[in-house]
């Protein structure tokens, strides 16, 4: 199961639509360093800085370590004919306070704020919201799946959703990106998709 699969499983569960990012401008034909659309060679070329740790089928999965994100897993997956299509951010700063988890999240938000502005939604999903009360307890909440966090920016070619919410599940991984995949103790996770393949996936669930 890939990164992409799994975050559609979390941000369906916060009732969230699927999503595309562009890091560090609003580009739709762009993520970071690599545009939607690229190959696997031309991924590769603009990673060169970061460590490649898996090159399997559809998938690419480096990791990087950047003054903005902190150290993360960046996804690349490829459609049939090898142009990418999605890509998703695996946070994984490693924290003992779980607090820093969610203190990460937010300076993420503020700094997306400056390129995109303020958010289409943003907040914390819960049954009990005393537990949104006090900050001590929210990120224990968070891990025991009982909280779930979620920021989306929509815009017209694009939409962001940044996700915090209990441990990524594995069970559905394959073996080649299960073992390539670090599991922090909260998920924190961004994915990217162009909106056109977001309207081809729709249109192949509608045939089904």
């Amino acid at each position: 199961m890939k990164f992409r699969n799994i975050f559609v499983a979390l941000t369906l569960a916060l009732s969230l639509s699927t999503a595309v990012i562009a890091q560090d401008a609003p580009d739709a034909n762009s993520f970071g360093n690599a545009k939607f659309g690229s190959t696997k060679e031309e991924v590769k070329a603009v990673e060169k800085d970061s460590t490649l740790v898996l090159d399997h089928n559809d998938e690419l999965i480096f990791n990087e370590d950047s003054e903005f994100m902190g150290k993360s897993q960046n996804c690349y997956t490829f459609d049939k004919e090898g142009k990418l299509v999605v890509v998703t951010l695996n946070i994984i700063n490693d924290h003992k306070d779980l607090a820093n988890y969610i203190a990460d999240y937010d300076k993420i938000n503020e700094a997306f704020k400056q390129i995109y502005g303020e958010p289409d939604s943003s907040g914390y999903s819960t049954e009990d919201q005393e537990l949104l009360k006090d900050p001590a307890k929210l990120a224990q909440a968070i891990k025991d799946a009982k909280v779930s966090a979620a920021t989306v920016w929509k815009k017209e070619n694009f939409t962001i959703t940044h996700v915090l919410a209990e441990q990524m599940p594995t069970d559905d991984m394959d073996e080649e990106t299960k073992k390539a995949t670090v599991i922090n103790s909260i998920c924190h996770l961004v994915l990217a998709q162009h909106n056109s393949y977001v309207e081809e996936e729709e249109g192949e669930d509608a045939a089904e």
